[in-house]
């Protein structure tokens, strides 16, 4: 989950690109804790609890953003489409007023 959301905050959204950031960028390597990772197990975690990883990762953001600690200049995209219902961007998405009162309760 660590590695997405920093990945995420970072504009990553690739496992391959995030499998080669743990191979040569001194913060994933930390995250990874000198564990050796995979893009296939990336994108397995990814794919097998995507409704999950999309949930912790909208509320993280969000969150993270509402108290002014993160900006989102660089946004992931995973080359998974959206639904067509969901056509805003992510971005608005995290911003969103709805999204925003539900990290504060």
């Amino acid at each position: 989950m660590s590695l997405w959301l920093y990945a995420t905050l970072d504009g990553v959204g690739s496992a391959r690109e995030l499998d080669r950031l743990c191979d040569s960028d001194d913060a994933y390597r930390w995250l990874c804790g000198g564990v050796g990772v995979n893009h296939h197990t990336l994108g397995d975690f990814r794919v097998a609890h995507a409704q999950w990883l999309d949930g912790q990762l909208t509320r993280n953001v969000a969150a993270l953003l509402s108290q002014g600690l993160v900006s989102m200049n660089r946004v992931a995209h995973d080359g998974i489409l959206p639904n067509s219902d969901q056509n805003s961007s992510v971005t608005s998405h995290f911003k969103s007023d709805k999204v925003l009162s539900s990290i504060s309760r």
